[in-house]
């Protein structure tokens, strides 16, 4: 599983926050990582899945959580649905303002996924995931600086965060810089209420 996702209300917010600047000062004292505003949110980092989006919609939904920056976790960058592979949405994105970036090496190895075609085996692929993932701790940085400096929305298909292993690269970044996570869900495109919207952007 990844982290839980964080509350967007105000009180809650500044609370975790300074619960993670303080974590922060403590893990990393030999590297600088400092959590800096944006906008009207805290600082956080976005997982997003287009399973079941066109890219409109996926569009609109970036847009609603107030993404700079796609960061493309998939390995292979390559999809059937229109305007998913690289090359197209990268400008799709360019087009509609946002940016794009593909880091190969947080995209799950084939072997891991081909394990988990043969067995289903969600633990073990967590598991195998997350001991991939201690070997790409120098990438995992370099993301979460990306990550301090414009607003990142990790992507991969899935629509279930909580069944994609950008929920645990999104953990690994919170581990090594306290940034929020919040998870981009469809639902969101469904309500006008802006309670609602919010809890379908946590």
């Amino acid at each position: 599983m990844g982290a839980k996702p964080g509350d967007l209300r105000t009180g809650a917010v500044n609370r975790h926050t300074r619960g993670a600047e303080a974590a922060v000062g403590a893990v990393h004292r030999k590297k600088s990582c400092k959590l800096r505003p944006h906008k009207e949110f805290i600082m956080s980092i976005f997982t997003i899945g287009y399973e079941g989006l066109d890219i409109d919609q996926f569009i609109k939904l970036l847009k609603l959580g107030k993404v700079d920056t796609v960061v493309d976790i998939r390995e292979l960058p390559l999809s059937r649905k229109r305007g998913f592979s690289k090359n197209g949405l990268r400008e799709i994105l360019q087009a509609n303002g946002l940016g794009y970036r593909h880091i190969v090496a947080l995209g799950c190895p084939k072997p891991i996924r081909n394990q988990y075609r043969e067995d289903g085996d969600w633990s073990r692929y967590k598991r195998d995931f997350k001991r991939y993932l201690t070997s790409q701790r120098a990438v995992v940085a370099e993301l979460s600086e990306i990550a301090q400096e414009s607003h990142c929305a990790l992507l991969c298909f899935e629509a279930d965060y909580q069944m994609c292993h950008r929920s645990m690269v999104a953990d690994a970044v919170h581990q090594d810089c306290g940034l929020q996570i919040n998870h981009l869900q469809a639902a969101a495109l469904k309500t006008n209420n802006p309670a609602q919207r919010h809890l379908a952007l946590a």
